[in-house]
């Protein structure tokens, strides 16, 4: 079952996360080796950044600006901060009401924390700062006790880190900075250590202690599913709500370090089908080529045909295309006009050889004019217009194209068309 994981550094080169869904809430402390093992099966992955590292601003913007604001934002707070904002990574949240929230920390130290995850593959979907964690209702202050560390929020974007030392001294100078006294100040941690705590406090804060019996990770779980909520009837539901989909818990992986596609989760995930396709496909590929060689040498057989075919009835000549070259051919013998040659000499030799009258002397045919053209000897001139008027029955055309006397008898050429 896929879950999702919480993650913190603790200490150098040791994690400690929450894992939600599976087999429940479970907290592990381990290395970088075992939280890629870990992750494996989760559906998403956060980073907890240490606030101590982390400063927040509210930034009012016109209408106008909105667009511009991811280049102008950085400059407008330079005169705020004390690094220079090239070595600054800016972070922004949902704009309201022509303000907008604004998480700083420095590009390295991100490019640390990413570093380790980086190396073992682990995909780290958002990279939240705790105090996002920390409950907060309206008008009042919230104090989360972690080991020797305090976490201390007093706004939706407000807050910082103490020791439990220093963190008496912290609230003093909270308290005098202050213009409104808060109405309640929650303090989240082991029932142990409650006394301790309260005899830390400034006496002005500790009439106003309400006590929750919860540590660390527990409180990261409700503010994750939504139980440290106010009714939503509330106008300030917003600001009391502690589940990062109700309000905007500004993720670090924006802009420079925004997440790329997980590449090689989804080849981990796709192999093996990806694979098997692609054998598929080469499959498919190579039983295509083979067919298309068997192909190929059938047809070179079937040319072999066609040309021993042209060879049988021209045997002389160049063959370049045997089919076109034959097509030619007998159009050629069939000539451009009705009559092919057979038929018209079927007809010419009907007339001409049965005529005692004529004596052939010469025949030729003209295959572009599909022609015949005759030369005969006749014992006079009316047996050749006699035969002539025979072929005209036949349907053909008999021009004559001269004619000569040698001595009683009569030469004439004719020239005969289909």
């Amino acid at each position: 079952m896929k879950s999702l994981i919480i993650v913190k550094q603790s200490g150098v080169g040791n994690y400690e996360w929450l894992c939600l869904g599976g087999d429940g809430p479970v907290v592990t402390v381990g290395d970088m080796e075992l939280l890629a093992e870990h992750s494996q099966d989760s559906e998403q992955c956060i980073f907890i950044t240490p606030t101590e590292h982390v400063s927040f601003r509210m930034v009012a913007f016109e209408a106008s600006e909105r667009k511009l604001l991811g280049q102008t934002l950085p400059y407008s707070l330079e005169d705020e901060l004390i690094e220079d904002v090239d070595n600054l990574h800016f972070s922004m949240g949902s704009p309201r009401n022509e303000s907008i929230p604004v998480a700083i920390a420095r590009r390295d130290l991100i490019e640390k924390w990413l570093l380790p995850f980086q190396k073992e593959e682990v995909d780290v979907q958002q990279m939240i700062a705790e105090l996002f964690f920390v409950p907060i209702r309206e008008n009042c202050w919230s104090l989360l006790v972690d080991g020797h560390t305090c976490l201390i929020r007093f706004g939706l974007y407000q807050g910082f880190t103490a020791t439990i030392d220093t963190a008496s001294l912290a609230l003093q100078l909270l308290l005098d900075q202050s213009e409104q006294f808060p109405d309640k100040l929650f303090i989240y941690g082991a029932a142990e250590s409650q006394d301790q705590i309260l005899a830390t406090l400034p006496e002005m804060v500790r009439g106003l202690v309400e006590w929750k019996s919860d540590d660390y990770w527990s409180i990261v779980e409700q503010s994750l599913i939504g139980e440290n909520t106010i009714p939503k009837e509330s106008p300030e539901h917003l600001l009391s709500s502690t589940r990062l989909t109700d309000f905007d818990a500004v993720n670090f992986l924006q802009g420079q370090f925004a997440r790329s596609l997980p590449w090689k989760k989804w080849w981990k995930t796709w192999r093996i089908p990806s694979v098997l396709l692609l054998a598929a496909v080469l499959l498919n590929i190579s039983s295509a080529y083979t067919r298309v060689s068997a192909l190929e040498e059938t047809n070179i057989d079937l040319r072999r045909e066609i040309e021993k075919t042209y060879r049988s009835v021209l045997p002389k000549g160049a063959v370049m295309d045997a089919e076109k070259q034959l097509r030619r051919k007998v159009a050629g013998l069939k000539g451009q006009g009705a009559e092919s040659f057979v038929q018209l000499f079927a007809k010419v030799g009907s007339v001409i050889g049965k005529s005692k009258e004529l004596t052939l002397q010469n025949l030729n045919y003209a295959g572009k004019q599909s022609e015949i053209r005759v030369t005969v000897m006749a014992k006079k001139f009316e047996d050749v217009e006699k035969v002539r008027g025979k072929l005209e029955k036949l349907g053909l055309s008999a021009e004559l194209t001269g004619s000569s006397t040698e001595g009683n008898r009569t030469r004439a050429r004719l020239k005969i068309r289909g």
